[in-house]
C-alpha cells in the first residue's frame, strides 16, 4: 500500500481513537467525585452566609465527598441567583430584593451543582480530545491548541465576551496572557541575534577556549548551548548550534570512535538546550507556564530572579552530571576535531551586532534587577519612582517587548537606514508557540475554574501518605513519561492546576507544597531525552540522520533518571526557602 494512502489510514484511525474516547466521556454520567470537586469551586464563589453554612454541615476536602448525597438534599432546598455575566451570586432574599432580575438566572443549588459538574465533564472531555491531538500530531500542535475558542463556548464551558458561570474566565483571555508577550519579545530578540551571527561569535568564542580534545570539547558545546538556551529558545538554540557540530564533523575520519563521538555531540547538544532553559523563567515555555500558574492560582508572583533562584543552581549541578555522562559514553582517546572551525575569525563587530549585544545585555540586566538582591542590599528598581513614574506595573513582559521595539528603532547602518530587525525577520518567530501557549494555558484556567484539577489531585492523594521525596519522584516521572509522547508546554499546563490542587489537599501547615510540586512538574517537562518527539532539540538532533533511535533512547533512559533522581533530591531540601 502505497505510503499516503497508510498515513491517511492511519490518521483516520486516530481521528475516531479521539473522537470516539471525547464521546465516551462527554457521554457518560458525571462522576460523583468529579461532581463534587466541581462545586467544592462553585461554594467558594457562594454569599459567605450559605458557603460558611455548607463548611460546617458538610465539611471539606474529602469529608465533603463522602456526605455529597447529604449535601445534594439540602442543595435541593437553597436557591441562589447567578448573574449571566460577571462573578456575582445572591441568596434568594437579595434577588428578590434587585432590581436588575433579568441580569440573574435563579435555580436551585442542587441545580447549579449539576451544571458545574457538567461544565468539568466536557472540560475532562476537551482535554482528552486535545492530548490525542496532540500525542497523534492529528493536525499540527498549533492548531490543537485552537480547540478552546470553538469547544468552550459550544459545551457552556465559558464564554468568549465576558466572565461567566460555570468557568468564570473568557475563553480567548489567556490567549493574550502578558507572558506570551514575553515568549514573542525574547523570540524576536533571538531573531536578531541569529540575523547578525552574534550567536555564532559567541560560540566560536566559547569553543576556542577548551581546545580539541574531545571530552573538553563536549564540555565546551554543552556549555555554550546550555547558556545560550538561559536567554533564546531551546529550539533556536539547538539549531544554531547543530550546524556548527556537523561543520566540526565534517572533516572526521568518520571511524568507528569518531562516528560515536559525533553521535554523542548531537545528543549532548539537544540534552544541554533543554537543561540549559531551565536557568531563567524565559528559558523553556513550561518555565513561563509554571509562573502564569503559580499567579493565577496561588496568588505568588515568579519574578526572573525568583525563579533563577531554583532554576539555575539545577543547571549548575545537571550540566556537569550530563557532561561526565556524556564523556563517558561517548568519548575515547584519539580524536582530534575542529582545528579548522576553531582558528576561524569573523573579523571585526559589525553595526548590528554591537546593537544587538547592547540591547541584549541591557534587557538581562533590567531582568536580573527588576526585583529586590538582598546580597548587594540592593531594592530593585521597580520599586523605585523616578520622575513620579510607577516603575512597579513593569513586569518581565513589559521589557522584552520594550527590548523587542529598540531592535525595529535603532539603525544597524548611519549611511542607510536599516534598522537592526526588520519586519521580515521580526515576524518570522514561531507564532505557532504562541498559540500553543495560550491554548494551554486556557485548557489550565478550565480545569483549574471548574474543579477537575481538584478531582484529579484527590484521586492522587492515594500516594498522600508516602515519603514527600518519593512523592516528588513519581511526579517528576509523571511529567516525563508524558513529555516523552506531547508536547511539554501542553503537559506542563495539563499538570500545573492538578499538582496545585494537590499541594493544596497536602499542604497541613506547609504553604509551599503546591508551588514546589508544580516546579516539579514544570521541571520534569524538560527532562525528556529519550524520543525524538519528546521536545523539540531532541527531533532537530535526531533529524541530522546520524543518530540511531536505540542509541538516543539507551542514552536518554539514564540521562532522564539522573534528572529526576536529583530535581527530586534538591526540590525535596528547599520547602520553605525559596518560594
Amino acid at each position: 500500500m502505497p505510503e499516503n494512502k497508510l498515513n491517511y489510514k492511519r490518521k483516520f484511525i486516530e481521528l475516531a481513537v479521539a473522537v470516539l474516547l471525547f464521546g465516551l466521556i462527554l457521554g457518560m454520567h458525571t462522576p460523583v467525585g468529579l461532581e463534587a470537586a466541581a462545586t467544592k469551586a462553585l461554594i467558594a464563589k457562594l454569599p459567605s452566609g450559605i458557603s460558611s453554612e455548607i463548611d460546617q454541615k458538610f465539611g471539606t476536602g474529602i469529608d465533603f465527598n463522602r456526605n455529597y448525597a447529604d449535601y445534594k438534599a439540602y442543595a435541593d432546598n437553597i436557591e441562589i441567583a447567578i448573574a449571566k455575566s460577571g462573578t456575582s451570586i445572591l441568596t434568594k432574599q437579595s434577588y428578590d430584593a434587585s432590581e436588575k432580575k433579568s441580569s440573574y438566572n435563579l435555580m436551585t443549588l442542587s441545580k447549579a451543582s449539576e451544571k458545574i459538574g457538567l461544565a468539568a465533564k466536557a472540560v475532562l472531555a476537551i482535554a482528552v480530545l486535545m492530548l490525542v491531538f496532540w500525542i497523534f500530531e492529528i493536525v499540527p500542535i498549533y492548531v490543537t491548541s485552537l480547540l478552546p475558542i470553538v469547544m468552550f463556548p459550544l459545551l457552556s464551558v465559558a464564554s468568549l465576551s465576558s466572565v461567566a458561570f460555570p468557568g468564570y474566565f473568557i475563553v480567548t483571555s489567556e490567549y493574550a496572557n502578558h507572558l506570551i508577550f514575553l515568549f514573542m519579545g525574547t523570540f524576536m530578540l533571538a531573531k536578531a541575534i541569529e540575523k547578525w551571527h552574534l550567536d555564532k561569535r559567541i560560540a566560536i568564542k566559547i569553543i576556542k577556549v577548551f581546545g580539541t580534545n574531545p571530552k573538553y570539547l563536549l564540555l565546551g558545546f554543552i556549555l555554550t548551548t546550555a547558556f545560550l538556551s538561559m536567554w533564546i529558545s531551546n529550539t533556536a538554540t539547538t539549531a544554531m548550534m547543530i550546524p556548527i557540530a556537523l561543520a566540526l564533523l565534517k572533516h572526521a575520519h568518520h571511524d568507528k570512535k569518531e562516528m560515536r563521538f559525533e553521535t554523542g555531540l548531537l545528543l549532548a547538544i539537544a540534552y544541554a538546550a533543554s537543561i540549559g532553559g531551565l536557568g531563567t523563567i524565559i528559558g523553556s515555555p513550561p518555565n513561563a507556564v509554571f509562573a502564569g500558574f503559580a499567579q493565577s492560582l496561588a496568588k505568588t508572583t515568579i519574578t526572573f530572579v525568583g525563579w533563577m533562584k531554583f532554576g539555575l543552581p539545577f543547571v549548575i549541578l545537571f550540566i556537569p552530571i550530563c557532561w561526565l555522562y556524556m564523556s563517558w559514553r561517548y568519548t575515547e582517546k584519539g580524536i582530534r576535531l575542529g582545528e579548522h572551525l576553531v582558528t576561524q575569525r569573523l573579523g571585526k563587530f559589525s553595526q548590528g551586532e554591537k546593537n544587538v549585544a547592547i540591547i541584549f545585555a541591557v534587557t538581562a540586566l533590567l531582568w536580573l534587577s527588576r526585583s529586590a538582591i538582598p546580597i548587594i542590599h540592593w531594592p530593585g528598581w521597580s520599586s523605585l519612582k523616578p520622575f513620579g513614574l510607577n516603575l512597579t506595573l513593569i513586569n518581565d513582559s513589559a521589557i522584552a517587548i520594550a527590548a523587542a521595539i529598540a531592535l525595529y528603532l535603532v539603525p544597524a547602518s548611519l549611511k542607510k537606514y536599516e534598522p537592526t530587525l526588520d519586519l521580515e525577520t521580526g515576524f518570522s518567530i514561531s507564532w505557532g508557540t504562541l498559540i500553543l501557549f495560550g491554548g494551554g494555558l486556557t485548557l489550565g484556567a478550565a480545569i483549574a475554574n471548574t474543579g477537575v484539577a481538584a478531582w484529579f489531585a484527590e484521586l492522587l492523594t492515594v500516594f498522600s501518605g508516602v515519603h514527600v521525596l518519593i512523592l516528588l519522584i513519581i511526579i517528576s516521572a509523571l511529567a516525563v513519561v508524558l513529555t516523552e509522547f506531547t508536547s511539554n508546554t501542553a503537559t506542563a499546563t495539563m499538570l500545573m492546576p492538578v499538582m496545585f490542587a494537590l499541594g493544596a489537599a497536602m499542604a497541613a501547615g506547609n504553604s509551599n507544597y503546591p508551588l514546589v510540586f508544580m516546579a516539579t512538574a514544570a521541571v520534569a517537562t524538560s527532562l525528556s531525552f529519550v524520543l525524538p518527539i519528546a521536545t523539540p532539540p531532541n527531533a532537530i538532533a535526531y533529524g541530522t540522520g546520524k543518530i540511531k533511535l536505540k542509541e538516543m533512547i539507551h542514552a536518554g533512559i539514564a540521562l532522564d533518571i539522573l534528572g529526576i533522581l536529583l530535581w527530586s533530591v534538591m526540590a525535596a531540601s528547599i520547602f520553605g526557602v525559596l518560594f
